[in-house]
């Protein structure tokens, strides 16, 4: 379980880092930068299954304590699962209209700009709604282990204020208020980040979870 976090996050990481700022750039230059793109797209594809890795491992634990919160748990995270998978296929999208723009005529740039333009949008929406089903379920994940101190309630009221700090920032990203790669967005997903991808992999690999 620990080191499924980790995956996630990195993978999440080569996606949002190396590929999303070639598909926010010209349209004209995704297609020779397609391996990057595919990458990108892989690694989301991958952290989709790794998500609901993450709730499947945690389910034993969780349903020896409440087992109404570990299922609804596990249901939030193939939800973000779908979203993840949906988002990633816009990269081949991208990829596809990049490479016949080259090939179209002047007459037609118009359209797979438009194009573009959507499948940009689609990924956007379906990531920052995976982003809001994960503070939701983030939530249940740390209000149960807190509860029933599966680990240092500091370490579950770490994760407590990153999730609740990424569902907010979700709509307000959505809503231009934002932006979650840059500025105070981007600050809104350190307290998260800091607690899946640190301190509870440490906790887990160093103590696991505490014995009931």
């Amino acid at each position: 379980m620990a080191a499924l976090f980790v995956l996630t996050m990195l993978m999440g990481g080569v996606d949002a880092y190396a590929a999303l700022p070639l598909l926010h750039g010209p349209l004209a230059d995704i297609y020779q930068h397609r391996g990057t793109v595919m990458l990108g797209g892989l690694m989301r594809l991958l952290m989709a299954i790794g998500v609901v890795g993450i709730a499947l491992a945690f389910l034993p634990v969780g349903r020896r304590h409440n087992e109404t919160l570990s299922f609804a748990y596990l249901s939030f995270r193939i939800a973000e699962c779908v979203l993840l998978a949906l988002g990633a296929c816009a990269h081949v999208f991208l990829i596809r209209f990049s490479h016949d723009l080259a090939q179209a005529g002047p007459h037609t740039s118009e359209t797979f700009a438009i194009l573009a333009t959507a499948s940009l949008e689609f990924t956007q929406v379906t990531y920052q709604m995976a982003m809001t089903i994960l503070g939701i379920s983030g939530v249940l994940h740390c209000g149960l282990m807190y509860q029933v101190q599966l680990v240092p309630r500091a370490i579950s009221a770490l994760g407590l204020v990153g999730y609740l700090l990424l569902f907010a920032s979700a709509p307000l990203d959505l809503a231009d208020v934002v932006d979650t790669r840059d500025g105070m967005g981007a600050l809104m997903y350190v307290p998260g980040g800091l607690f899946e991808l640190v301190v509870l992999p440490v906790w887990l690999v160093w103590k696991g979870f505490r014995p009931s």
